[in-house]
């Protein structure tokens, strides 16, 4: 790591042995491999008193690292408010208030790990920014990405739009039901964020949430009304994404609300296709007992009979098999 003693006596808190080596002359300013010095370590991982003797010592502190990050960038990434308060208020040193090679300021950094005191420290010291990193996240994305409610409660106070998307299309929601946080997607739902926002691909909250499983966000989503109008790029809806991703539940919860189960995707493929094509007889059987369309073909021409035979999985093709037969007694009758 190419770290001194000095580093290593910083990053364990080690405050003899700082003052020992303070004593005798050791070197301040020395950078390990990663551009990090003394005091961004004591920041990271040691308290004010080291901080303290190192400035003494003549520090450089507006050092930054390879990634742009100086000592205030540390101590609010790591909830240390003593040492924000030491710095700013004590030695008045504003000019640390810059963003890192990523476009982060201090106030993202403790609102996306969740530091909800720092949070409410660096507004009281007027350090609020509604800025977007270099990925197109404001603070609010960040804490909503992370599931810290506690802190997008306060942001909400402070951001006039909370449906600002990112680089990619994402919002704040998106976000939070992305990292499956239902509290937060909650919470910004009740704050009236759009529930059907979507991303640069098309895809909804409800995508997003079906192809990773997560029921009880699901749920949520249809208790409030979601719309079942878009599409995405790929023009699979959930319920092909649940089927994709082997998800039971979320397909049973889809098919119960309402959901269309005979939409196609860019390839023409029904979901019943994709099932047959995943030799999942558990979700054919479900699809099948919905009545979803055995007529369909997708881009190939190939139905979902073909596809199952095309799998040779014959418990698929006979299952289907004997539910045309049914469907045509039904028309018959």
């Amino acid at each position: 790591l190419d770290r001194t003693a000095l580093h290593f006596a910083v990053a364990g808190n080690h405050y003899q042995a700082v003052s020992f080596l303070l004593s005798h002359k050791a070197r301040v300013d020395t950078v390990d491999r990663h551009g990090l010095t003394v005091l961004h370590l004591a920041a990271w991982s040691a308290d004010l008193t080291v901080v303290q003797m190192l400035i003494r010592a003549g520090v450089n502190q507006k050092a930054t690292n390879q990634d742009g990050m100086n000592v205030l960038h540390f101590a609010a990434q790591n909830d240390k408010n003593d040492i924000v308060d030491y710095l700013l208020k004590d030695l008045q040193l504003k000019d640390l208030v810059i963003k890192d090679a990523n476009g982060r300021e201090p106030f993202h950094l403790a609102a996306e790990n969740g530091h909800i005191n720092m949070v409410n420290n660096l507004l009281s010291l007027g350090l609020f920014t509604s800025a977007e990193e270099k990925g197109g996240n404001t603070a609010l994305h960040l804490a909503a990405a992370n599931g810290h409610d506690s802190v997008v409660r306060v942001l909400l106070d402070q951001f006039q739009e909370k449906d600002s998307p990112n680089k990619i299309g994402a919002t704040p929601f998106y976000l939070a039901v992305e990292g499956g946080h239902e509290a937060c997607a909650d919470l910004l739902l009740q704050e009236g964020s759009d529930i059907n926002t979507m991303n640069h691909e098309g895809y909804t909250a409800l995508h997003v949430a079906a192809e990773k499983g997560y029921l009880s966000l699901v749920n949520l989503l249809l208790r409030n009304n979601f719309d079942f109008t878009p599409n995405a790029n790929d023009k699979n809806t959930p319920i092909h994404l649940a089927i994709l991703n082997n998800h039971m539940d979320i397909v049973d919860a889809l098919i119960e609300a309402g959901y269309e189960i005979n939409a196609i995707n860019v390839r023409q493929q029904t979901p019943l296709h994709l099932a047959s094509e995943l030799k999942n007889t558990d979700l054919v059987e479900k699809l099948l007992k919905a009545g979803c369309d055995l007529r369909i073909a997708d881009k190939q021409g190939k139905t979902q009979l073909d596809t199952a035979a095309r799998s040779n999985h014959t418990l698929i093709v006979d299952m289907i098999i004997k539910a045309e037969r049914y469907y045509m007694w039904i028309e018959v009758s």
